[in-house]
């Protein structure tokens, strides 16, 4: 999962020109559709052409970045299967990032200055990390969610009350054992 911390990493790069690529990529859940990605990917990344304002240069996108992009593809296409994947390709700053996303999101291609994050600070926004505690009688964890991936951060066993059958002659006994039982019922 991505933080806000990697975000600003790449907030921070910026090119000389229009050279950064910025991919978003949808991939789906049906492992026979993976197969349709590098087409996908080379249609978003040929329809990013930007044209300057005096309308006489054209910048497109760099072979080896679009060939960076297409080989990351081709070698973890499988393992994104129903997460959006976002590509950060520059040959000029030696710049190839691939950031999987806990979400989907529509596929987008961008050709800037700078790589285009703003869908990458909607995916950190809508999926935080955070912290999860589950207790019965006698356990007790506490479970850390980031993206999908769940660590267990703390855990605690304890032994169970005694049994109510243990009481003294004259019932003192079961009730120290009975006030001991609902401590312990207390403790997580």
């Amino acid at each position: 999962m991505i933080s806000y911390e990697d975000v600003d990493k790449l907030r921070g790069m910026r090119a000389r020109g229009l050279t950064i690529l910025s991919l978003y990529l949808a991939v789906p859940l049906d492992p026979a559709e993976v197969r349709g990605l590098p087409a996908r990917a080379r249609d978003q990344i040929a329809g990013v052409s930007v044209t300057s304002l005096d309308g006489m240069n054209t910048v497109v996108v760099s072979h080896a970045d679009r060939d960076a992009v297409l080989d990351a593809l081709a070698a973890h296409g499988r393992d994104w299967l129903s997460h959006t994947v976002a590509f950060f390709a520059c040959d000029q700053l030696g710049l190839f990032e691939t950031v999987p996303l806990p979400c989907v999101l529509p596929d987008r291609a961008v050709l800037a200055i700078r790589p285009h994050v703003r869908p990458l600070l909607a995916a950190v926004q809508r999926y935080p990390d955070y912290l999860v505690a589950i207790a019965d009688r006698r356990h007790a964890w506490v479970l850390s969610v980031s993206g999908s991936r769940v660590e267990t951060v703390a855990r605690q066993s304890e032994e169970g009350p005694r049994s109510r059958g243990f009481g003294g002659w004259y019932g003192l006994e079961a009730y120290r054992i009975q006030q001991r039982i609902i401590q312990l019922a207390r403790h997580h």
